[in-house]
């Protein structure tokens, strides 16, 4: 259910390589200067991709400091920043047998109001992806894409499970003797699996930048983010556009039970 695009992120690749050898550079307008591609190999760094007005850096550990900072003083540059990395909100449980979260949520009250509705809905579950066979999402999954490198098919769409089992907790068919309700119901909603997560949960803001803007782009009603890290603006910036084109975005504050304050892209106003 995915389809593939040629990415930058290694799938195996480490959340702390990530964060400390990548940065993202904004331009203003479209890329029309080699200058920050330039000085960037200078530093002993390379040019990963280019793409409109955005570009990604492969840059030493020791130099990125000096890198950002030079490359934010360059006329047309927007803004520079590490292309920090995420992680899913994972959980434990292999079941859910006791659904306490709906009777919290009124969600059976919700239902009877949407009977009455007319119309469906779209999610964009940002994740792992989704495995598209599942009995309990049948009919409920669309073609999506991938933002991960090297991803291979071999698990129909998700190679970690915990896109999958999100998308349950979203839309799982109700009435249907099997697993779980979802806390869509019967209402007809549909999910559009968005890969930015690799197969040990870890992804980048570079990808999930791009992750949202294809979400936009599809015309979907609401973006589910399902993971936490740091603050980045390119992750931001996409939020808000998503906002702006009428698109609920709704990101996940964590397991812990802390301070959710701090935890991005949650802690977003827009979000």
């Amino acid at each position: 259910v995915i389809e593939s695009e040629e990415t930058i992120t290694n799938n195996e690749s480490s959340s702390e390589e990530v964060s400390k050898e990548q940065i993202i550079v904004k331009y203003k307008d479209e890329i029309v200067s080699s200058i920050p591609g330039e000085q960037v190999e200078e530093l002993g760094g390379e040019v990963v991709t280019e793409e409109e007005n955005v570009a990604l850096y492969n840059v030493p550990e020791e130099n990125i400091e000096e890198t950002i900072e030079k490359l934010g003083k360059i006329d047309g540059v927007e803004f520079v920043e590490k292309n920090v990395s995420y992680s899913i909100a994972a959980t434990d449980d292999t079941y859910y047998e006791n659904q306490w979260n709906l009777s919290a949520i009124a969600a059976q009250e919700a239902w009877r109001v949407a009977e009455k509705q007319e119309g469906n809905a779209v999610v964009a579950v940002l994740d792992t992806g989704v495995q598209g066979f599942h009995e309990d999402l049948d009919g409920r999954v669309l073609s999506g894409k991938t933002f991960v490198d090297g991803y291979e098919e071999t698990f129909e769409g998700d190679d970690q499970g915990h896109g999958t089992f999100v998308s349950g907790i979203i839309a799982a068919n109700a009435d249907n003797g099997k697993g779980i309700a979802g806390v869509a119901g019967d209402a007809d909603v549909q999910i559009l699996p968005v890969k930015v997560m690799n197969k040990s949960g870890v992804g980048d803001a570079f990808n999930i930048a791009k992750g949202i803007d294809y979400a936009v782009a599809q015309g979907v009603d609401v973006i589910n983010l399902s993971f936490s890290g740091e603050y980045s603006e390119s992750i931001e910036q996409a939020i808000n556009k998503a906002v702006a084109a009428g698109i609920v975005v709704v990101a996940a504050s964590g397991n812990g039970g802390g301070n959710a304050d701090t935890s991005y892209p949650a802690a977003l106003p827009n979000v």
